[in-house]
């Protein structure tokens, strides 16, 4: 719904459903805050996985690589993300998020107790994107950045730290013109 009841916020739902990956989300924005250039996101999450672990298995053949499946666990997330950002001038956006998440892996199949746990992330993320290519999908000149920085703290009895950085720079210029 792209004017839920008459307010120009955003709500929508994704739900995915396969036999080793499922996900329901929900979500709730808007582009714009009243008449500034702050925009919002507020989402609510599950997501199953089911995952297979392979070891392996002497070959006779030094060709072939031989595994078999020797242990299967179930990785749960339920949380939810609250993030305020805003968009400058006209090629970028800035945004602060905010993340907390019950994380947790089960045993499905001979998968070791040791292994298994329950955690709590709570974690603050900063991105930045800045596209300034000159065309969709197949630009010829400009750029595109994409960034984040992602902290998890151990505050709010959430149960580990960690630092998570990324970037991402494409760059497209035109040698001379083509006749």
């Amino acid at each position: 719904e792209e004017n839920a009841f008459g307010t120009g916020t955003e709500i929508g739902a994704i739900l995915f459903y396969g036999d080793r990956k499922k996900s329901l989300i929900f979500e709730h924005r808007s582009n714009r805050i009243f008449d500034t250039y702050l925009t919002y996101k507020l989402r609510g999450y599950f997501k199953l996985d089911d995952v297979n672990v392979y070891t392996d298995v002497p070959s006779t053949s030094e060709n072939r690589i031989k595994r078999e499946k020797t242990a299967e666990y179930r990785q749960l997330y339920l949380g939810g993300t609250f993030g305020v950002g805003s968009q400058f001038q006209k090629f970028g956006n800035l945004f602060i998020e905010a993340k907390y998440e019950k994380n947790e892996v089960k045993n499905k199949f001979d998968f070791p107790e040791s292994r298994t746990y329950i955690q709590d992330i709570a974690a603050f993320k900063v991105s930045l994107s800045i596209d300034s290519q000159n065309k969709y999908p197949y630009p010829t000149f400009g750029s595109r950045i994409n960034a984040f920085a992602e902290s998890g703290l151990s505050v709010f009895n959430a149960d580990v730290g960690f630092t998570k950085v990324y970037f991402d720079y494409m760059g497209f210029f035109s040698i001379g013109e083509r006749h």
